[in-house]
């Protein structure tokens, strides 16, 4: 996958080099397009993969409807999940 087509976040949102604190190792993903303003919802939009490692609710069903024709969607959080599997219509 090429740096400039990823969006990385964390709790707070969507990396980008001009928000505070950010560890070197959250520095090193910093969004290229360093975007202060883009949010999950944002970066969503038109994306073919989303793997999320985050928690419950980080994602919502719309967000998932923003997507790419035919996503990829590794909602890994545990116990519950980002998004749920709800009305999923497996190919």
């Amino acid at each position: 996958m090429k740096r400039e087509n990823m969006r990385v976040s964390d709790r707070k949102g969507i990396l980008h080099s001009r928000r505070p604190s950010l560890t070197s190792h959250k520095q090193r993903y910093a969004d290229v397009n360093d975007d202060p303003d883009a949010t999950v919802s944002s970066a969503l939009v038109g994306a073919d993969i989303f793997l999320g490692l985050s928690g419950p609710g980080s994602v919502t069903t719309e967000d998932i409807l923003h997507m790419g024709e035919n996503p990829i969607i590794l909602a890994l959080a545990n116990p519950t999940p980002e998004v749920s599997p709800v009305g999923v219509t497996l190919v």
